[in-house]
């Protein structure tokens, strides 16, 4: 229920380019959320204390640009919370300020001046209109935001990592004293942009690049030890712009990567295939890699309309806190989840969407003593004769329906 804040008028903010969560205390929420072409491009954080039952709203339009449905939207979290102070919140939008900044936990927020140089660009913002704005040259501005909690001065952590996405010139920077300034990391490659970049258990920084922000056509994943101020490359392949690096929160050796974008047969327990993602797994720390691209199925978990499509913009990995058999995967048209992925045999992946649709409703009709119909984005729509039950797909399937 959380987005059901969002009235008509604001469904710009139906668009959540970033969330984060207080590693400190799991109640306190935060979204970014808006779109470019929606609500006059109303960007907000929407915050909640409560663990989602309810949210206020902050309009930063003024500071930052969102754009939740624009290309790039894997890339992040662009939101972040210090895990030393549940009052410190950085964020970063696609233009305008590189970097925005709460210390109130998220009611103000104010412009982060010192990185502001390495917005090179102005774009109008909205595209068809005549105010310009600095930016990125793709315009997808700040991708990710890193705290490291090792590093912590009267109670504020004070080394933060920002990624900017643009290649050919410096593109992750790092602050030692909590965003007051920055410096490039030199040790890293600018070939490539830091798409989602996460911190693990021994302190180091690992992040998932791509030569661009969506459908990229190489790619590498990096480890880098701020105490050493030293990258190794640990890339699995760098034929494919890549998703995300996730790591086991109980063993910093075992590493997922995704590609983004990428379109490979993966098959179905039913025989079927459909293109989508590449996985890698690896339990010695990047050393040595092995590609599910042939050794892993999918099965539709009772979903009646998911069979034949695939895992694909996996732009996103998360394992389970608790046991890190379990790893899930954005999809374009949902969740999928693992609870073996280090198995020796196939891992199965299931579609994992029970009160979690994904899919883009645009229109609903309830036929008078028969069924609902509904059409929706990407994938066609429904003849639902029971709404308790997910419907088959209609067929022919051409796509979006309005």
């Amino acid at each position: 229920h959380t987005t059901n804040i969002i009235s008509e008028e604001d469904k710009g903010l139906l668009s959540i380019e970033a969330l984060a969560i207080d590693p400190q205390n799991e109640k306190n929420i935060y979204l970014l959320g808006g779109c470019q072409y929606f609500s006059n491009q109303k960007t907000a954080i929407m915050y909640s204390k409560d663990g989602g039952e309810n949210f206020e709203t902050v309009d930063v339009t003024s500071l930052i640009f969102a754009h939740g449905n624009g290309q790039g939207r894997n890339c992040g979290e662009r939101i972040a919370v210090d895990p030393n102070n549940s009052d410190i919140i950085f964020c970063g939008g696609r233009a305008n300020n590189p970097l925005i900044k709460s210390e109130d936990g998220g009611k103000t927020w104010k412009a982060v001046t010192s990185l502001n140089d390495v917005y090179t660009k102005s774009v109008k913002w909205p595209s068809w209109g005549s105010n310009s704005y600095p930016t990125t040259p793709d315009e997808n501005g700040t991708t990710a935001i890193v705290f490291d909690g090792s590093s912590v001065k009267n109670g504020k952590t004070q080394r933060i990592f920002v990624g900017i996405s643009r290649t050919g010139a410096s593109n992750l920077y790092v602050s030692e004293d909590g965003g007051a300034s920055w410096s490039d990391i030199a040790a890293l490659p600018t070939q490539y942009i830091p798409c989602r970049m996460k911190m693990d258990g021994n302190g180091k920084l690992l992040i998932a690049y791509s030569n661009a922000c969506v459908s990229g056509t190489a790619g590498a994943v990096f480890r880098y030890d701020p105490q050493t101020q030293k990258a190794e490359d640990i890339s699995p392949s760098k034929n494919y712009g890549l998703g995300d690096v996730a790591v086991s929160p109980s063993d910093p050796n075992k590493l997922v990567v995704s590609t983004n974008n990428t379109w490979i047969p993966q098959q179905w327990d039913n025989g079927a295939s459909a293109n989508g993602d590449i996985y890698w797994t690896s339990t010695d720390g990047g050393k040595t890699w092995r590609s599910l691209q042939n050794n892993m199925k999918l099965t539709s978990n009772n979903v009646t309309w998911i069979p034949g499509y695939a895992i694909h913009w996996s732009g996103s990995l998360c394992f389970d806190p608790q046991d890190d058999n379990i790893i899930s995967t954005t999809s374009g048209n949902g969740i999928f989840t693992c609870e073996h992925i280090w198995c020796e045999g196939t891992p199965t992946f299931h579609f994992d969407v029970n009160g979690l649709e994904e899919t883009v409703a645009l229109d609903l009709v309830s036929v008078p003593n028969g069924d609902l119909m509904s059409v929706i984005g990407d994938y066609t729509g429904f003849i639902h004769d029971d709404i308790h039950q997910f419907a088959p797909i209609h067929d022919p399937a051409p796509g979006t329906t309005g």
